[in-house]
């Protein structure tokens, strides 16, 4: 196993910022357009093959179980922390949910079962 085969390394030199003051502001303008622009020369450096679908209000508990692996020093299982947050989300996403379909059910009990109104039909065949 290579170092390249988990990371693309890249390195940049920028021209002196205060000797070559117009040349580092061209340098540093191309190196910003790696990072925000798809159709940039010199390869952007967010490739659609990185993309793991990680919703932005995600991103923050996802790198933090990274770095937790990290630093307790387990193999990266990636794909497990992805299910791990899409679960997260999910939980959240039904808890959700219930809270509003428990909300509707209690407001129907109360008017309908605790206030003896009887609804016509209801169980015939």
């Amino acid at each position: 196993m290579q170092l390249s085969d988990y990371f693309d390394l890249a390195f940049e030199a920028l021209p002196h910022k205060i000797l070559s003051a117009q040349m580092f502001e061209e340098e540093v303008r191309r190196l910003r357009g790696r990072f925000v622009d798809p159709s940039a020369g010199g390869g952007y450096l967010f490739k659609t093959t990185y993309h793991k679908r990680i919703p932005a209000d995600g991103v923050a508990l996802y790198m933090s179980n990274i770095w937790d692996q990290v630093q307790s020093n387990k193999d990266l299982d990636l794909p497990t922390q992805q299910e791990l947050l899409a679960q997260f989300r999910c939980d959240e996403i039904a808890g959700v949910a219930m809270k509003e379909v428990g909300e509707g059910v209690r407001a129907v009990r109360k008017e309908v079962v605790d206030g003896g109104r009887v609804v016509e039909g209801l169980g015939r065949v």
